[in-house]
């Protein structure tokens, strides 16, 4: 389901990791709001994002909408991605226990999370999707680095 998420919404890891049920993802499962994000050290979750533009709803997909409300199920609270002990995962844990397995499978070793959000960029800079709404999505202050993700793809 994270990996889904990370590919197919333009969420950041520290934001991912830090989306509450209750609070930021909408009843119907096709909304996301982006309020916080985990902080870098510990585990605990910061109320000021990357840039102002990070504050953002990213709109899913319908497809994606189900799949996250059958992850979900009758869950009402806590973090979309949790302990045992209802803690926050940290990107270290995310990977490992996840990630990392598919992505040795997959014989790619040098993958991190960063490649989804390429991804998911290069995706909508192929489609018919005006710059404005990518830049929103992304949550990209500065217009210029859906430019710089375009040219690593070359």
């Amino acid at each position: 389901m994270g990996a889904a998420l990370l590919a197919g919404s333009d969420v950041r890891i520290s934001e991912l990791l830090a989306l509450r049920i209750e609070k930021h993802i909408s009843d119907d499962r096709k909304t996301i709001f982006i309020r916080q994000q985990r902080s870098k050290k510990g585990n605990i979750v910061k109320f000021t994002l990357k840039t102002d533009a990070a504050y953002r709803d990213i709109d899913l997909c319908s497809a994606l909408a189900r799949m996250l409300g059958d992850y979900i199920g009758d869950r009402r609270e806590g973090f979309l991605f949790q302990t045992r002990s209802g803690k926050m995962l940290s990107p270290e844990s995310f990977y490992r226990d996840g990630l990392k397995t598919i992505f040795k499978r997959m014989g790619r070793t040098r993958v991190r999370f960063n490649a989804f959000r390429r991804f998911r960029e290069s995706v909508l800079l192929r489609s018919e999707c005006r710059q404005v709404l990518i830049d929103y999505w992304m949550g990209h202050e500065n217009p210029g680095m859906s430019a710089r993700y375009g040219r690593q793809l070359l």
